[in-house]
């Protein structure tokens, strides 16, 4: 018998368990309305504030993709394209359809978390059980997080769910093991990687799937045709995964590099010397694990979320019974390749580390999830196995969904009542400027004969509303100090920059007016200041008031400073300071 055959009279027999789940769920339409209700909610809540002004790195990706050739929007002049081709290409069409908007650019990450919320929702029920399903579920639906980047126009977003549909993918391969189910798993890798760059952490399992389901041992009768169907499968994987690398390297990461851009992630690389420091390192990068999850801060939940996660990573190696429907280590390999494949890359030097509850690493978070709420389910079976082997009357299987049953209706209860009290707003207040405001603000009061000062952080802000609204400005100056990272031309760090570089930046200022008003137009989101660790609005108004400049009206908008300076012409202060 060959190979092949083998393979179909493997597939035959039992039902296998995800039917048996399928009709548990059936089998219980209050567990089936209450995942209804989260999948709304969690839609409900990805389409809510799309309306909402973009912020800097969401402008700068705008008014690329508004370039006027698709080359330019690659390669766009103003900034480094760090954005997927696909991202690109998908925004481009949703704003030829739609109009730019502020709604019409977040439509498609909008459309992404909707449909990683309804995959994922799918993959828990096949991979857990019910109860636990249901909690993972809820943790990845109200995310503050996912809920954040599921409505910006950035590539987070599609990150989450290339993960989720490989892992699908992957999984419908595992379950069907068929040459059909192969090549769609392998063409979902090949269109995800130019939706996604981290797609390449699953390569591993790609060649793992090339050669699963067919009996390989010694002795075991292999014929050639497997032995060609093998190699055939192999070398399919091994081409396409180099061809796609090559074509993202060489056509769209390389010409989007910079040292500057290297330098602004340096501290999520190793660079200590010894064992101690190197796990030290790591070890606190995978601390981070839960701050995805609720269990950030500090304190002994969120250590014991990590050890939970952990034990979800590593008991499917050891026993993969507790997994409804894995026959064999696929799965396992699923769920750890994205957080295995970080940190080969970050020690290669290329991908940076900086935490696991970092934006970059938000496409791990699928499976961090999933590990939590298994390793969650491996630690209450054994519970209830201990308590069973002490009292006989006690049901280890009752137990288990009973304790799911609990944490779920506690982490809901929880959930709810946080949101109902603070509500989706305060998530979006560390990137929210409402830019669009100030340049209407500025657009309606500045004069024809006053100068508008627009900072580097809200130049490509700036940019972008003034289409709609022009701004009748006598004289437009666009700052160079306190530049974010990172422009593609004339970049300079902000550390590096001295007091006098800002003084001088300040006193061009008062040289440009010729008799009008000065207007400031700064960003005032206090994450950026911190990362910047320093104020320039504080700068600007203490240097300005040294020239003689009083603020004479300044916009309540949030996340924005706009501001109206009335400066003494020089010889005005002059003769004021002769009398005197």
């Amino acid at each position: 018998m060959t190979n092949r055959a083998r393979r179909r009279k493997s597939r035959k027999p039992k039902q296998s368990k995800a039917s048996e789940t399928k009709k548990f769920v059936g089998g219980l339409p209050v567990l089936a309305l209450i995942l209804g209700g989260l999948l709304l909610v969690g839609a409900i809540m990805r389409l809510s504030y799309l309306d909402r002004s973009l912020w800097l790195d969401e402008a700068w990706v705008a008014n690329s993709v508004q370039s006027p050739t698709l080359h330019e929007a690659f390669y766009y002049d103003d900034w480094l394209q760090t954005t997927p081709p696909l991202f690109v290409v998908m925004s481009r069409v949703i704003t030829a359809l739609f109009g730019t908007s502020n709604m019409a650019f977040r439509i498609f990450p909008a459309v992404a978390g909707i449909i990683s919320v309804l995959l994922f929702g799918f993959i828990a029920f096949r991979l857990l059980k019910p109860n636990y399903a249901m909690i993972a579920t809820l943790l990845f639906v109200f995310n503050p997080r996912l809920i954040l980047y599921g409505q910006s126009l950035k590539q987070y977003s599609t990150d989450v769910l290339s993960t989720v549909i490989f892992i699908v993918a992957g999984y419908m391969y595992m379950t069907k093991r068929t040459d059909r189910a192969f090549y769609v798993l392998l063409a979902s890798f090949v269109a995800l990687s130019f939706l996604s760059y981290q797609m390449i952490v699953f390569f591993p399992f790609l060649l793992y799937a090339a050669v699963i389901g067919f009996d390989l041992r010694r002795g075991a009768g292999v014929d050639r045709g497997t032995i060609r169907l093998v190699s055939l499968r192999l070398g399919l994987v091994v081409v396409c995964v180099s061809l796609v690398g090559a074509i993202n390297y060489w056509f769209f990461i390389r010409p989007n590099n910079s040292p500057a851009l290297v330098g602004f992630f340096l501290e999520g690389f190793y660079r200590g010397h010894g064992v101690g420091e190197f796990l030290k390192f790591y070890g606190l990068k995978f601390l981070t694990l839960p701050g995805m999850l609720f269990f950030g801060g500090r304190g002994p939940l969120p250590f014991i979320a990590a050890v939970v996660t952990v034990i979800g990573f590593i008991y499917p190696w050891i026993s993969r019974t507790i997994l409804q429907d894995s026959p064999n280590c696929g799965v396992a390999m699923l769920l750890a390749l994205p957080v295995l494949g970080s940190v080969a890359l970050n020690l290669l030097g290329m991908f940076p580390l900086p935490r696991f509850d970092h934006r970059l690493l938000v496409f791990v978070f699928p499976t961090i999830v999933l590990a939590f709420a298994l390793g969650l389910q491996c630690f209450v079976r054994f519970v209830c196995c201990f308590i069973a082997s002490r009292i006989k009357s006690f049901k280890p299987v009752t137990g288990e969904s009973v304790a799911g049953a609990i944490v779920f209706v506690g982490m809901a209860a929880l959930g709810l009542l946080i949101f109902s009290k603070v509500g989706l707003r305060p998530y979006f207040a560390e990137e929210y400027e409402d830019s669009d405001g100030a340049v209407a603000y500025l657009a309606q009061r500045v004069q024809s004969n006053d100068v508008l000062y627009v900072h580097s952080s809200m130049r490509q802000q700036f940019r972008l509303y003034s289409q709609r609204t022009p701004v009748t400005a006598g004289k437009i100056i666009y700052g160079k100090i306190g530049m974010p990272c990172c422009p593609r031309k004339d970049y300079r760090s902000p550390s590096e920059e001295s007091a006098m570089d800002i003084a001088d930046e300040v006193s061009a200022l008062g040289e440009a007016l010729d008799g009008g008003s000065l207007w400031l137009l700064i960003t005032d989101r206090p994450l950026h200041w911190v990362e910047m660790r320093r104020n320039d609005i504080a700068i600007f108004e203490r240097l300005l008031a040294r020239q003689s400049c009083e603020k004479t009206d300044q916009a309540r908008l949030m996340g924005v400073y706009v501001a109206r300076f009335g400066c003494k012409p020089n010889s005005e202060e002059g003769t004021s300071q002769s009398q005197g």
